[in-house]
């Protein structure tokens, strides 16, 4: 089948025409279908494929998201809908693009502790990236909280199958669709990058070990990535069970309550879990992907430290004040008081994952600590930091590696203490900014810094369109001796091993609940 003119917004897919819109500059189709999700028995198993349609199917407005908790974090479109059938993405290709033009391929996978999260919210419009960087853009929707992130494998019979990694197994199913359609509109499948936020980037980390992802992307970018947050089936299954009690569900009714409840309310519940494992064990996450054997056979920090992963090229990094963000939420997601912190130290040494020893040398190296500033510190490095610098000084062995913090703040974040928190580089990645500041209550943040924060986005922006085009030459490479770091801040400079002594005081040996 022949590739269409880039001024044809009607093209084919697998499953049938999608009639997209040009607005001049992108040419968009929204909320095509890539899979179809299971209902009735087959709820929590893997996706189906896409029933074939007739005629010509518009696309013009995104597609419906997983159900979810209502929460104001989550701006999306007015009229816009959740449903169990959320298997859709949505693709941004250049309106000039020449018909026979094969770009890089960038597609993004949202984050939000896997249970909130939406690919139709509006900092992630891909026009920017996709008109600036000659590139198309992809973005998804994929299974959340209840339905998707949580390992009911052990409620398994004989007529009810209960799947684990769900929402990862979406992806890759998504993933499966780009390589089969992506010509089509104008991308290039040889040339996939995968890239993404949170849990959205844990989920790179993870199918980077995944043999089921295997050739399906080429390059990675993780960003903020909770990557050593995977559990094992006794911890998983632990939290499952959890979920099943705040239900107050008798075991030999869960199967059928899970079965046959509606999608809204078990994902109306979803965030009770939330609060109830982090009060139980700070640190720990209700939503992550689970080690099953099968889909991801091992910790996928130790398949990277035997250098078993995906040997891509990857951009791995954080933020500075990534905790920060879960203090002025009031969200327990990550944990930010003195106690909470002790509680998270005590709990990874009382279960074995670090000696007393090394937990005392943690603690020493925040000399502060007690105060509520350096607990978030040792929260953000626990979290999110410390797993970043593993990964990479582990990727670093077997493929070209790259790490970034990102410091940039405006002056009404620093004032309010956010700084540099979690999520808040998404806007100047996407190069939405002014789409972002035109959101109810959003203004304000940008005040005395629109400029400043412009010129930090189109900084970011360039180095990530670039490498998803395969030049990065003005990036050091990272390695374990001189760990060269990119820090976008008031422009953008190199720096060595930042943060070292509280790196050293954590180890070269991943620290971290399982």
């Amino acid at each position: 089948m022949a590739t269409p003119s880039a001024q044809n917004v009607t093209v084919p897919t697998e499953a049938g025409f999608v009639r997209g819109v040009s607005d001049g500059v992108t040419t968009r189709w929204l909320g095509v279908p890539y899979a179809t999700a299971p209902t009735g028995v087959k709820r929590y198993t893997s996706a189906l494929p896409v029933t074939h349609w007739e005629g010509t199917r518009n696309t013009a407005m995104f597609g419906p998201s997983s159900w979810q908790p209502r929460t104001p974090m989550i701006r999306l479109p007015s009229q816009h809908t959740f449903s169990e059938q959320c298997l859709n993405l949505n693709i941004w290709s250049p309106a000039d693009r020449e018909s026979a033009e094969q770009l890089p391929v960038m597609v993004w996978i949202h984050g939000g502790a896997s249970v909130i999260g939406s690919s139709a919210q509006p900092v992630y419009n891909g026009t920017v990236l996709s008109s600036e960087g000659r590139a198309v853009v992809v973005t998804l929707n994929y299974r959340l909280g209840v339905l998707g992130a949580l390992n009911f494998s052990h409620l398994n019979t004989k007529t009810q199958a209960f799947e684990s990694n769900l929402g990862l197994k979406d992806i890759v199913t998504a993933l499966g669709w780009v390589q089969r359609n992506i010509t089509y509109f104008g991308g290039d499948a040889d040339r996939v990058t995968l890239f993404g936020e949170s849990a959205g980037a844990a989920a790179i980390t993870s199918l980077m070990t995944a043999p089921q992802a295997r050739d399906l992307f080429h390059r990675a970018i993780v960003q903020s990535a909770p990557a050593t947050s995977v559990y094992g089936q006794e911890r998983s299954t632990q939290i499952a069970d959890a979920y099943l009690h705040l239900m107050d569900v008798n075991p030999s009714d869960a199967a059928q309550l899970l079965l046959d409840s509606p999608a809204e309310s078990l994902a109306e519940s979803a965030m009770r879990l939330i609060y109830s494992i982090a009060e139980a064990e700070p640190g720990s996450l209700a939503y992550a992907p689970v080690v099953d054997g099968d889909f991801l056979p091992d910790y996928p920090v130790d398949v990277f430290r035997r250098g078993e992963q995906m040997r891509i090229p990857m951009i791995i990094g954080t933020n500075q004040n990534e905790a920060a963000l879960f203090k002025q939420l009031k969200s327990p997601v990550m944990p930010v008081t003195a106690d909470a912190v002790n509680h998270m130290l005590e709990n990874i040494s009382a279960e074995g994952y670090a000696s007393a020893n090394a937990i005392s040398r943690v603690r020493a190296a925040y000399p502060e600590f007690p105060a509520e500033r350096a607990a978030m510190q040792i929260s953000t490095d626990a979290g999110i930091r410390m797993p970043a610098v593993w990964l990479a000084s582990a990727h670093s062995a077997v493929a070209a590696t790259y790490m970034y913090r990102f410091d940039h703040s405006t002056p009404v974040l620093k004032a309010l203490g956010y700084g540099a928190a979690h999520a808040t580089e998404l806007p100047y990645v996407f190069g939405t900014i002014d789409t972002v500041r035109r959101l109810p209550g959003a203004g304000l943040i940008w005040l005395g810094g629109l400029s400043q924060a412009r010129d930090v986005s189109r900084e970011i922006r360039r180095r990530w369109l670039k490498f998803a085009d395969g030049d990065l030459k003005d990036w050091p490479a990272y390695d374990t001796e001189k760990r060269s770091t990119q820090i976008f801040d008031r422009g953008v400079s190199s720096v060595s091993d930042p943060g070292a002594t509280t790196r050293n005081a954590w180890g070269d040996a991943p620290i971290s609940f399982r």
